[in-house]
């Protein structure tokens, strides 16, 4: 179960990677269009397009690491209201519900995206791409989504086993003292 959990994160450190490269690109072609067509009067037509097509990749590269992170869904209002027992069952209940909304979300992305790479349409704007290549980041990241919120579950059930583990072995020393 550590080879997965340690797999996931590699891969998440990979998506973030990949979506900060995407963020300096997006960033680059912004503030080009910016200068242009404010000093030089003479604006792209392909930028705030490809901008948006850019931000669909970053958010869905992004699900992944920031579920790892903590930055995605937090159980902290939940668990801070229950006492430590009952704290750990609801971050245990919190995993498994994100996992199953992960399923249902890669459900509805994958129906779409199969659509638009069977009928081939393009996107309704001046840069002329077709759809399937901007939808086929959102299984992937919603992939890697479930993934890293099974991952989180193994380790919130690993986690109580290696306090347990470790209280035992305390209990042994101080027999042995």
């Amino acid at each position: 179960m550590k080879t997965y959990v340690n797999m996931i994160s590699r891969v998440n450190r990979w998506f973030t990677m990949s979506a900060g490269i995407l963020v300096l690109a997006m960033v680059i072609i912004l503030i080009q269009d910016v200068l242009r067509r404010y000093l030089l009067n003479d604006p792209t037509s392909w930028a705030l397009d490809v901008s948006r097509f850019l931000l669909v990749y970053i958010f869905f590269l992004g699900l992944g690491p920031a579920l790892e992170t903590g930055h995605h869904v937090s159980t902290d209002l939940i668990s801070s209201k229950f006492n430590e027992a009952t704290g750990k069952i609801m971050v245990k209940v919190v995993n498994v519900l994100t996992v199953l909304f992960g399923i249902i979300m890669l459900w509805q992305l994958a129906g779409s995206t199969i659509e638009v790479f069977k009928d081939g349409r393009l996107f309704p704007t001046v840069v002329q791409i077709p759809m399937k290549y901007v939808y086929m980041i959102t299984p992937i990241g919603t992939l890697q989504f479930i993934l890293t919120a099974i991952a989180g579950l193994i380790q919130s059930f690993s986690t109580e086993t290696i306090e347990k583990e470790n209280a035992d072995e305390e209990k042994a020393a101080e027999v042995q003292a």
